[in-house]
């Protein structure tokens, strides 16, 4: 039981929810059958100990509360699962405070935020959103305090009573006044409230002022305690017995029945019940009406005054009115709109009836969507009556038979056994045709009352895959979810399911336990059951910006694929490696890579690869440190060595060690002969040190030949003699002709084929040459062997 004593207001959201506040701020909702919905707070924890909740507005679903430091506490929709509060300030003190409240709603503002109207004690009124208070400064024409406020249904007029018996109506942006009424009391009305747009309704105990908006009143006298409700075109005017509504005579029903009227749809209603009669005169009337085109406007007043009326009797006499009429119009225009008022009356004339007490005017009918009104019926358990009023508007149905079946198992006895006779039962109950229906809701509601089992059951004959996937993981059905995810091969969903379960696994690792069916199942676990989600996870971690991807990619590789795993999470930590600025860092991921390489069989050359860089990575360090110098680190074991050579035309004093650790470096790494002599050659060819080069090739015979000696040379441009001199040194004359035509170095080849008399070489050196003088010189030869006559620059010969 709640203490009254701390109740500060309750009220009705737009989705008929019943809002309780107390005085500490607590919240609470209860649904139209008086089941507890949810509860929240609205003072925040940075309020003072001591504030407290003293008044309260409530607009469509949010909620605005007046504390008792004069702030205002602020929820803009009360029914989402976890409310938002923010506070607003009202730049008034317990000094100065509110004297009244009313909030102006986000769609009647022209900022389009929520606007809260406050009348403060020294006579003015303050509009207040997130971006403060506005004073409008109305001590001028507002004489005493406003003690109490309302704002007109369509947004557009403000009426305030002021401490000294006076209303006032003004528009809602200050600039125009309506009405100054006098009420000859200053006692301050129980409640104030619109009857729709164009009246005001003011309570005090015994009897209602009803003030219209040239000044008229009525008083009506009332001897039991009332309470009120604005409505669009009305005033719900609620006492212990009764429910009465206070409206004004809608125009349609007014001009027909307004005393001496001539508007042609009263003459038209006079028409119809002077034929019933068996008064001739009706039928001139309807030849004169339709003479001066009246007719059709009648015709359409009298279905429109049967759609405002409220008895069923009197409903039928303007529809008969107008069915009249239509036989006289010799047209068909107005059948659409006669059939859309008669569907309209017989759902409104349902609703009215005792059960289920529904009283809606056509206006708030029309306002509301048949969607809406449906959802209303729900909410009272008039399944039949939704379910009928569905299939009466053609609209969707699942919706009732989803919300029929939730209820059902609510009601039912939970038993293990029973689960296969209430899935039967369910499956042939929700049957609509020509329409599918989704289990997935039924399915949440039977996991909420504690059966699991009959919640799986009903997946299973879900269509939609999606909803599956969801309500398995809320259910904490990961490994399920994960296989139905993959089932639908989409990618959007399986990566949902993959990253759900991944956060449930690091919320779950904190803990002693895991709650649900996967007990003691880690995530990796359940990744291995699908190379197609690991896969997916790999591609994620991968792409990933945050800080700690890199970290769980590891983990995940290195724990989740097997000796595959193994092998990427190696990989990636030897990329991370390269990543590192210091040293320190770097030999720590190769290390990590060498360690996760080292568990694999397959994966021993990986391992020996990691362990050689290593021992490279520190060798480069001291050649650095050795020669003050940096260009060793993170260069190959081919580049290092070519760089030890090379520093030797600047470092000469130090040229006998560099070679000496470069042999060391080749030695270490087991770098072929051949290489090693090919990269000695080409560093000191491209440091300029021709003397150690010339010096190296005089040692002994390289086992590399000389030709490595002839290239670098003609590829730096050096002397023909330079050439020369290591160009002798190749004596085998098939080897010389091919690297002196490599080399473009016509006349030492023609020279050299001319001498070992290889008339083949010759003809092809000739072909290739372009200098004339080389080409004349193997004319020549040719010919005095008499291999052929002399042939044209460029001309092909045959042998």
């Amino acid at each position: 039981m709640l203490d009254c004593c701390q109740l500060v207001g309750m009220g009705w959201t737009e989705g008929e929810l019943l809002v309780i506040v107390l005085r500490d701020g607590t919240v609470l909702l209860y649904d139209v059958l008086g089941r507890f919905v949810q509860t929240f707070l609205l003072l925040l924890p940075a309020s003072p100990s001591e504030d407290n909740i003293t008044e309260i507005c409530l607009w469509g679903s949010g909620i605005v509360a007046l504390t008792g430091t004069m702030a205002l506490q602020v929820c803009d929709d009360v029914t989402v699962t976890s409310p938002s509060v923010y506070r607003m300030s009202t730049g008034l003190s317990p000094r100065r405070p509110a004297t009244s409240m009313v909030v102006l709603q986000p769609c009647f503002t022209s900022s389009g935020l929520v606007e809260v109207i406050l009348g403060t004690s020294d006579s003015t009124v303050l509009v207040v959103d997130t971006n403060g208070p506005e004073d409008q400064l109305l001590q001028q024409r507002i004489q005493a305090p406003v003690i109490s406020m309302a704002i007109a249904p369509n947004g557009r007029f403000l009426a305030c009573f002021t401490a000294s018996g006076i209303l006032t109506v003004m528009s809602t942006s200050f600039t125009t006044k309506v009405l100054d009424f006098d009420t000859s009391t200053t006692s301050k009305p129980l409640q104030m409230q619109w009857c729709g747009e164009d009246s005001l309704i003011m309570y005090w105990e015994h009897f209602l002022l009803m003030v219209g908006p040239y000044g008229h009143w009525l008083r009506f006298p009332y001897a039991v305690p009332l309470c009120l409700i604005s409505e669009l075109d009305c005033c719900r005017i609620i006492s212990s017995t009764n429910c009465e509504l206070l409206q004004r005579v809608p125009g349609p029903i007014e001009s027909i029945h307004r005393i001496g009227s001539t508007d042609p749809s009263a003459m038209l209603y006079d028409a119809m019940e002077a034929f019933e009669d068996g008064d001739p005169k009706a039928d001139e009337t309807m030849r004169s009406m339709e003479l001066t085109g009246q007719l059709g406007f009648a015709i359409q007043t009298n279905i429109s005054a049967a759609a405002a009326e409220i008895l069923p009797t009197q409903q039928k006499l303007y529809l008969r009115a107008a069915i009249y009429g239509q036989g006289f119009s010799g047209g068909s225009e107005f059948t659409d709109h006669y059939i859309a008022a008669a569907r309209k009356l017989r759902i409104l004339n349902q609703l009215r009836r005792h059960v289920p007490a529904m009283c809606l005017t056509s206006a708030q009918y029309d306002r509301s969507s048949p969607t809406v009104l449906v959802d209303r019926l729900l909410a009272r358990n008039e399944h039949t009556l939704a379910m009928s009023i569905s299939k009466y508007l053609g609209i969707r149905r699942d919706r009732v038979v989803v919300h029929w079946a939730c209820a059902m198992l609510r009601g039912s006895a939970a038993c293990a056994s029973l689960d296969e006779t209430m899935v039967n039962k369910l499956q042939t109950s929700l049957k609509l045709p020509g329409s599918a229906v989704s289990y997935t809701q039924i399915a949440a509601t039977a996991d909420l009352i504690g059966r699991r089992r009959l919640a799986t059951m009903l997946l299973e004959s879900d269509f939609n895959t999606t909803e599956q996937v969801k309500l398995l993981l809320t259910m904490k059905e990961c490994g399920l979810a994960l296989e139905k995810a993959l089932k639908s091969m989409e990618v959007d969903l399986i990566y949902l399911a993959l990253l759900s379960m991944q956060r449930a696994h690091h919320l779950i690792s904190s803990r002693s336990a895991w709650h649900g069916s996967e007990t003691k199942a880690s995530f990796a676990q359940l990744i291995e059951r699908s190379a197609d989600s690991a896969n997916l996870m790999r591609v994620y971690y991968e792409s990933s910006t945050q800080a700690r991807s890199h970290e769980i990619l590891h983990n995940f590789l290195s724990s989740s694929l097997g000796s595959t795993g193994l092998h990427l999470a190696g990989n990636f930590a030897v990329g991370q490696c390269y990543q590192q600025s210091w040293l320190r860092g770097r030999l720590k991921k190769m290390r990590e890579a060498t360690s996760l390489f080292a568990q694999g069989r397959e994966l021993q050359f990986h391992l020996r690869a990691c362990e050689e860089q290593m021992q490279l990575l520190k060798l480069q360090c001291e050649l650095e440190l050795k020669f003050g110098v940096t260009c060793f680190v993170d260069m190959s074991v081919s580049e290092t060595i070519y760089n030890l050579i090379a520093l030797g035309a600047t470092q000469c004093r130090h040229a006998a060690t560099l070679l000496l650790d470069a042999s060391r470096v080749q030695k270490r790494f087991k770098v072929p002969d051949h290489r090693f002599l090919h990269i000695r050659v080409k560093a000191l060819a491209a440091s300029g040190q021709w003397q150690a080069l010339k010096s190296f090739a005089g040692e002994k015979k390289p086992i590399i030949g000389y030709a490595p000696f002839v290239r670098v040379c003609v590829q730096h441009c050096r002397s023909v003699s330079e050439i020369d001199a290591y160009l002798n040194r190749v004596v085998i004359p098939e080897e010389r002709i091919s690297l002196c035509s490599e080399l473009n170095l016509w006349r030492h080849a023609a020279e050299s084929a001319m001498c070992s008399g290889d008339k083949y070489r010759l003809l092809e050196i000739r072909k290739a040459c372009t200098d004339a003088s080389v080409v004349a010189r193997i004319d020549e030869s040719l010919a005095s062997i008499s291999i052929l006559a002399p042939f044209p620059a460029g001309s092909a010969a045959s042998p």
